[in-house]
């Protein structure tokens, strides 16, 4: 759990590891959205400037939810 505290407060990590961290979610929301998209024949040059822009204006809102998933996950993981 020390990993959790680490995570859910900024003064954990570097300025490089929050960057990082904010590269990785933004990553994986892309990849996320874009493949399904395809896979669902509904992604169009619009859509994904919307996408893009989304995942670089709202790293913070983005990294909230990906820290929550990760904490449900372990949660249930523990209560296995």
């Amino acid at each position: 759990m020390a990993v959790l505290d680490k995570l859910d407060h900024e003064y954990g990590f570097s300025k490089k590891e929050h960057l990082l961290f904010h590269q990785i979610v933004r990553t994986q929301y892309l990849v996320a959205w874009g493949f399904q998209m395809l896979a669902d024949d509904t992604l169009t040059t619009a859509e994904w400037k919307k996408l893009r822009a989304y995942a670089k204006e709202k790293p913070d809102y983005m990294t909230k939810l990906a820290l929550a998933d990760f904490r449900s996950r372990m949660e249930s993981t523990e209560r296995q």
